[in-house]
Order: structure tokens, then sequence, then C-alpha cells
């Protein structure tokens, strides 16, 4: 990862902090909710599946299509439960984060040669924020923080490419150990 940094980094340009998230858990704030929301709905999608296809079917359906029904069902239900899972993993394993002297950087590897990259400049953040997880750890926000940004800030990493500076959604390290380092690599004044 330190040669791909390199490759990142602008002329003269110099790390001044670099972590990795530690201890991401699954059912974190607030992930959790989401998390048991999403398993409720994938075991309805389960009982109304094997319902419409079993006894709920009736006399005149097709079986073929009541088989395609159900193979939807459960397709769906286990995305529903494994997506959370794997995010939480991949986060876990595959970010990684930078502040140089110009620039915050977020990279996630997504394979033995490629990699995300999603940057701010430091001089147009106008705010960061930190937000403590029961881990100990904290995720940091670059730019103002939302709601939405809360529940994205896993998957803002493991899913998306964009840099996302238009629609105002901040740069995010999530689950930082020791969050006080990063932050004292920042100019003085910046963070809440």
């Amino acid at each position: 990862m330190e040669n791909k940094i390199d490759a990142i980094l602008q002329p003269g340009e110099v790390v001044k902090w670099s972590g990795r998230p530690q201890d991401v858990k699954l059912m974190e704030a607030p992930y959790g909710a989401s998390f048991i929301i999403r398993v409720i709905i994938a075991a309805i999608l389960l009982v109304g599946g094997f319902y419409f296809t079993g006894p709920g079917r009736g006399e005149t359906a097709d079986p073929m299509q009541a088989t395609v029904m159900l193979c939807i069902c459960v397709i769906v239900a286990l995305y529903l439960v494994i997506d959370p899972i794997v995010v939480a993993i991949k986060v876990g394993k595959k970010s990684t984060y930078y502040i140089t002297d110009r620039r915050v950087i977020a990279c996630f590897t997504k394979g033995a040669h490629e990699m995300t990259v999603k940057t701010r400049d430091i001089a147009e953040l106008n705010e960061v924020t930190v937000d403590k997880l029961s881990t100990g750890n904290s995720t940091i926000y670059f730019g103002k923080k939302t709601d939405r940004a809360a529940r994205l800030s896993r998957t803002q990493d493991a899913r998306t490419d964009a840099q996302n500076k238009e629609d105002g959604t901040p740069l995010m390290f999530y689950s930082v150990p020791n969050a006080q380092d990063a932050l004292s690599a920042l100019p003085a004044g910046l963070c809440r």
C-alpha cells in the first residue's frame, strides 16, 4: 500500500498521519438498527415466498412461476442479510486513511492492482466532526456531518467510486483508533 500512496501524492506533499479502521462491528450504531430491519424484511420475504409457493399458491398457479418467485425471494433475502456483513469485513480489511500537509485521502483496495481513492483538500474543509463509537474508536467526518452521511460511512469505502464533493457528502475515516492523533495532523481550529 505504501507504494500506491506514493503514486497518489502530489510533488512535495508529505504524509503527516496514516491509519486503518479497527474493530469494525456489525451492530455498531447507526448500523445495528438498519441490520435488524434488513433481517426482518428478509424473514418476511422468506415467509411470504414459502407461503405463496406452497399453501397460498392456489389451484391455478403455475408451479414454474412459483418456483421462480421463491428463488427471487430467497436471493433478495440472502443479499439483505449478507451484504452488511461483507461491507463491515471489507471496510476493516481494505481501507487505509492518510492526512497529508495538503489533503485528506481515503484509499480502498479493490484488488491486487486496483484502488479507489477519495480526497479532500484541507484548504477547502469548513469543518471536521468526530463521532465516538462504542468500541472506543471514532469516525471522522471531513465536511458537514449529516444523518445520511453517518449511515453511509461504511458503504462509502466499500462501494462508491464517486468523490461526492458536489452533493455535500463528507469524506469519512471510519472506526479510527485514537482519532486525536489524526486530528493533530490538521490545522488548528478546523475540528469540532
